[in-house]
């Protein structure tokens, strides 16, 4: 292959043919390149000839202020709407065109301006929760993207200070209490994706096909 990202859609189309239009979610832990890796996907597939759409899992998440009132963080399937989203997703594939509402992680709040996502070929989920078991239903190819332990705690702990503007002493509070959600809540998706990307360094991947 002449790249990770073509490499990438090669294997979807070996190992699921399926009619479209088709959803595909990407999965894993905060900060590891799913919005960065879902934009090369759409590139690539669209140089393909696909119609392809992208869609934030975050675009249905609690604002920031909400999750610390509720005592919750984007790892807890409660900070998110999975009734609007279940609804979005059923609705792409019949076809019908939503609206839906981007999130904004340096404010920790939605952005004011809907976007619209019509009929495509492809739909491009990414989230942390983007294999909740309640979404199953409408995804036809799942990616999971994980790293070293280590590797991911220094990865978050930099975002932290960088996308999301916090104080380092806010960080070093939050970080393992985080991990520990990640650990418990997401990182058991992997066992059952159908494509599983090892972070190397950042935004450089090592493909495991798995047997899902």
């Amino acid at each position: 292959m002449s790249n990770l990202y073509e490499e990438i859609v090669q294997h979807i189309f070996d190992r699921k043919r399926i009619p479209f239009p088709m959803i595909i979610s990407v999965c894993g832990a905060a900060d590891l390149g799913k919005s960065y890796l879902c934009s090369s996907l759409v590139e690539t597939l669209q140089h393909q000839g696909y119609h392809v759409a992208h869609l934030p899992l975050d675009s249905y998440l609690m604002s920031r202020e909400q999750r610390i009132n509720h005592g919750i963080s984007g790892y807890d399937t409660e900070a998110y709407d999975f009734a609007t989203i279940i609804k979005n997703l059923t609705a792409f594939k019949v076809g019908k065109e939503f609206s839906f509402t981007p999130y904004n992680h340096e404010g920790g709040t939605k952005q004011e301006q809907h976007e619209i996502i019509g009929k495509n070929d492809i739909l491009l989920l990414d989230g942390l929760h983007a294999m909740d078991p309640r979404l199953m239903g409408s995804i036809d190819f799942t990616i999971f993207i994980h790293t070293d332990d280590a590797r991911l705690r220094n990865i978050r702990r930099e975002a932290d200070l960088i996308k999301r503007k916090q104080q380092p002493e806010l960080s070093e509070k939050f970080e393992p209490v985080e991990f520990q959600k990640y650990k418990r809540f997401v990182e058991p998706y992997k066992q059952r994706a159908n494509l599983v990307l090892y972070l190397q360094l950042k935004w450089q991947y090592e493909v495991r096909v798995t047997d899902a």
